[in-house]
């Protein structure tokens, strides 16, 4: 079987039929170069043609969102908060103290010193405008009374850094949840202690990009370069905090540096890493 049925038999186009075919086909050239005056110009619709048609609402809109972004206070503040996971804690970091708000000023906040008293986040309105921070007075305890009955069995570093000796009180919380050991050296360098019974998943506030992890006997855990200043700015280079878990407890070693005469934090003159190094091997040696 073959085809030829098609062209041998079929009958022939009429003439008038095949000009009039030729002469409607040439007035559809769409070529806008080739269209002649008068014919109707016909756009064709291509996938890079919607392409462009959703680019430039896109551009507009980019344009106005990124000055936006740059220049507008509130936004700008809302972005610059971060919530970060880092060796199992949760980091707040943020590009302003949390304490900005609360009204610190020298007539309205008692400065408690130590080991007797500690301001906590918490904050008693006494006007709309106006906060006073709340101010909890924190038992303390001779160490060896501490280390004989404990409020909760937990370790302590058999390794100090050399100048450094341990304070004769240590602070102890109402509910028996945490205790606080201190050691200074005579250059009025801090290291601090705070074993809690357990993390229980509550923000550390920090600076932006100072919070890191690390090891510590090859388990995670959270190094923090720097402490809020006296103006709410975070300053990377005054404190140095190290958190990490041992058999269920939460393990915190805060070194800082201050001032000797109002015995106010300043920055760390030493060298960071050094210092770091110390309060590492320091975790380490708690058995």
């Amino acid at each position: 079987m073959n085809d030829d049925f098609l062209y041998n038999n079929r009958p022939l186009v009429r003439k008038t039929f095949t000009e009039n075919l030729r002469r409607k086909l040439s007035t559809l050239d769409t070529n806008p170069c080739h269209t002649k005056k008068g014919a109707p110009f016909m756009r064709r619709t291509t996938p890079y043609n919607n392409m462009l048609k959703f680019a430039l609402p896109t551009l507009v809109l980019l344009s106005v969102l990124i000055p936006l972004f740059i220049f507008s206070e509130p936004v700008r503040a809302k972005t610059m908060v971060l919530i970060r996971i880092v060796a199992g804690y949760v980091v707040d970091e943020r590009d302003e103290s949390p304490l900005k708000d609360l009204d610190q000023g020298e007539s309205n906040v008692a400065q408690p010193n130590s080991t007797s008293a500690i301001v906590v986040a918490e904050a008693t309105p006494v006007s709309p405008t106006k906060v006073e921070p709340t101010i909890y007075t924190v038992p303390t305890l001779p160490v060896n009374e501490l280390l004989e009955n404990p409020p909760f069995q937990f370790s302590f570093p058999a390794w100090v850094p050399n100048g450094f000796t341990l304070d004769e009180t240590v602070g102890i919380a109402a509910s028996n949840n945490w205790v606080s050991f201190v050691w200074n050296n005579s250059n009025h360098c801090e290291i601090e202690l705070l074993i809690e019974r357990a993390y229980t998943g509550y923000k550390i506030p920090a600076g932006v990009n100072s919070s890191e992890e690390i090891e510590i006997s090859g388990k995670p855990a959270l190094l923090i370069r720097g402490s809020w200043n006296g103006q709410d700015q975070w300053d990377p280079r005054r404190a140095i905090s190290l958190d990490w878990e041992k058999d269920g407890h939460h393990y915190r070693l805060n070194y800082s540096e201050r001032g000797p005469v109002h015995n106010e934090m300043v920055s760390i003159q030493g060298d960071m890493d050094q210092i770091i190094d110390q309060l590492v091997k320091m975790a380490e040696s708690t058995p």
